[in-house]
């Protein structure tokens, strides 16, 4: 099996399944295909996968992005092996975010906290 032949199954996955990440999946193919090429999937190393991510740090990608390209990658992989079309997938080790954004109940007491130490509350 190529690589790029799970594309319609992928595809088709995400908007069954709803996934709000079914718009993304063709910017993130548009990056994997060329670098994987039309080399077969059972070929694919979990080096090959470390390469890949190595390769869009360096040519400037964001974490998040590299992320999302790795997260469509593992998804094709997985329904690959649910499918019985392969055997195995690679590891594919993710990045660590740091995402700026705090949500929940920390967010809330780190305001009242900002609020108390300035004198408005």
């Amino acid at each position: 099996m190529i690589l790029s032949s799970p594309r319609p199954r992928a595809s088709a996955d995400y908007k069954a399944n709803a996934r709000r990440s079914a718009d993304r999946l063709e910017f993130s193919l548009a990056h994997l295909l060329p670098f994987f090429g039309a080399r077969k999937a059972i070929q694919v190393t979990s080096a090959d996968v470390t390469a890949y991510r190595v390769k869009r740090q360096e040519a400037g990608a964001a974490t998040a992005t590299v992320n999302r390209e790795l997260a469509a990658l593992k998804r094709m992989f997985s329904l690959a092996v649910k499918g019985e079309r392969l055997q195995r997938m690679p590891y594919t080790a993710m990045l660590m975010e740091n995402n700026a954004r705090r949500h929940g109940r920390r967010a809330k007491t780190d305001c009242a906290q900002c609020a108390k130490a300035s004198g408005w509350a």
